[in-house]
């Protein structure tokens, strides 16, 4: 990215292209490694991880027999795939689990969201054909539709554009409806995040009125005075 700077470029040619070689080396070295080391290679290079490995190293061998820079480039920003080895590392964040729970969770709800919207795009589009028709561009009803998605998306289209008085009130609506397609999911998603955290970090549970939302340092029932016990005690009980 650095080198892309012409200045720069010039002036730290010759260093720029040592550092390129050095971490390539390391990043084959690193790579054969990982071939020679896992129980069952065919698993690694097909995985996510094995092929981003293998398309950071390639760009610069490939230097050797491709000339020109322009096509070079293109090649080359295959290396920002080296950011997602960032996920090896998430994978085993208890949080990155907890928002992925969540979002499997949320699935259903999300999806008929998004169903919801995908309708309201298409009748909403089909309203500014037979309303507003091709004088001010829209000319047929898949037009009409994409113009429909670019105003939800907080697009805008210089020829394509509503007229008449309900025309103005359908493209506000849609305005008005973009802020909601931001907010919806993220509220579905937040609430059950909420909820499993509610579930799963306070295992204090009173055995007498069967309630649960206690502090996480109480030691008796804030409703009824009883001695808490944790979850992994009452599931104990229940099996004996």
């Amino acid at each position: 990215m650095i080198e892309s700077v012409e200045k720069i470029h010039n002036e730290y040619t010759i260093l720029l292209y040592t550092i390129e070689w050095l971490i390539t080396a390391i990043f084959t070295i690193e790579y054969i490694s990982r071939i020679l080391l896992e129980e069952e290679t065919s698993t690694y290079l097909l995985s996510v991880f094995g092929i981003v490995d293998l398309l950071t190293i390639i760009p610069s061998y490939l230097s050797i027999f491709i000339t020109g820079a322009q096509g070079f480039m293109i090649i080359r920003a295959l290396r920002l795939l080296r950011v997602f080895r960032i996920l090896k590392l998430n994978r085993n964040s208890q949080k990155s689990k907890l928002i992925i729970v969540a979002i499997k969770s949320s699935k259903d709800k999300i999806f008929l969201f998004l169903y919801a919207v995908v309708m309201i795009v298409m009748l909403a589009g089909t309203t500014m054909y037979l309303i507003e028709g091709s004088t001010h561009g829209f000319k047929n009803i898949p037009t009409s539709i994409y113009w429909a998605l670019c105003i939800i998306t907080t697009f805008h289209i210089e020829n394509i554009y509503p007229s008449t008085t309900i025309g103005l009130t359908v493209e506000s609506l849609l305005k008005v409806l973009a802020h909601i397609i931001v907010a919806v999911p993220t509220g579905i998603v937040t609430a059950t995040i909420l909820n499993n955290l509610r579930k799963n970090t306070n295992p204090l549970y009173c055995p007498n009125c069967h309630k649960r939302g206690h502090e996480s340092d109480a030691s008796h029932c804030k409703f009824c005075g009883e001695d808490l016990i944790e979850k992994y005690e009452l599931e104990e009980q229940t099996s004996n």
